[in-house]
């Protein structure tokens, strides 16, 4: 049937559910003595982060050409959390503090597409092989802390600035 404004229809492309996004820090749990080295989450509220290249344009004397040179990359991110137990806050500070340890720093933020519960079983086997995906920053270190507290939840939430050097996509 045709739309009253003469638009095209919606197609159904599919659905995920938010409980399939997940933000772990490899290291921590297990260098706090609290989990396996699968990472622990942090209590990690929000996350934005931005990932850029250099790019320089360089032009010819007496031509029309452009030449684009391909800088370095890098990154960074702002992160909201909660203040929680204290041998993950205090082993996560210590890793991610120190930029020494940049080599093996690492955040990864993982999302898989698909509403696993609403699924046969046989569907849910092949969202796990195509519907997912692993972003992995590199190179992490903390930059800026910032805490805050509520008289009305007495909640401690802490901003915190990181730097990174690679971000990586893999399923």
């Amino acid at each position: 049937m045709a739309d009253l404004f003469n638009r095209q229809n919606d197609a159904y492309g599919g659905s995920f559910a938010s409980d399939g996004a997940s933000v772990t820090f490899p290291q921590v749990g297990a260098l706090a003595g609290v989990g396996p080295s699968g990472g622990v989450g942090l209590l990690v509220q929000n996350l934005q982060l931005s990932y850029a290249q250099m790019v320089t344009r360089i032009y010819e004397l007496g031509t029309s050409q452009v030449y684009y040179v391909g800088g370095r990359s890098q990154g960074s991110m702002g992160m909201g959390r909660i203040v929680g137990p204290r041998a993950v806050q205090l082993g996560f500070y210590q890793q991610f503090g120190d930029v020494c340890n940049a080599d093996l720093n690492q955040l990864q933020i993982s999302v898989r597409i698909g509403c696993p519960t609403a699924l046969p079983e046989s569907a849910n086997a092949q969202l796990a092989n195509q519907g997912k995906a692993l972003y992995t920053a590199k190179f992490a270190v903390i930059t800026t802390i910032g805490l805050a507290v509520a008289a009305m939840d007495m909640v401690i939430n802490e901003q915190l600035q990181m730097l990174f050097g690679a971000l990586t996509l893999s399923d």
